[in-house]
């Protein structure tokens, strides 16, 4: 129901997209988990998000839709 994609790797300094997953018609939402509180770039309320974390930092993304609600955690591992 919610899948957020694959943990990635980044270069320090770089971005990424998070390609999250779910049903047609639901509403989407990414959250911090832990790391990098200024990396949360765009989209935060939608399928895909662009992050540039300066660390390594976790994602939850919540995915709702007719009262069903299911979360997933994707890491973005810096070097």
């Amino acid at each position: 129901f919610s899948v957020a994609g694959p943990d990635k790797e980044i270069c320090q300094g770089g971005n990424v997209t998070l390609n999250g997953q779910g049903p047609a018609g639901a509403s989407f939402s990414w959250t911090l988990v832990s790391g990098d509180g200024t990396s949360l770039d765009n989209g935060i309320s939608s399928m895909n998000l662009l992050v540039s974390p300066l660390f390594t930092t976790t994602y939850r993304l919540t995915v709702s839709q007719n009262g069903c609600v299911r979360t997933d955690e994707v890491t973005v591992f810096v070097n």
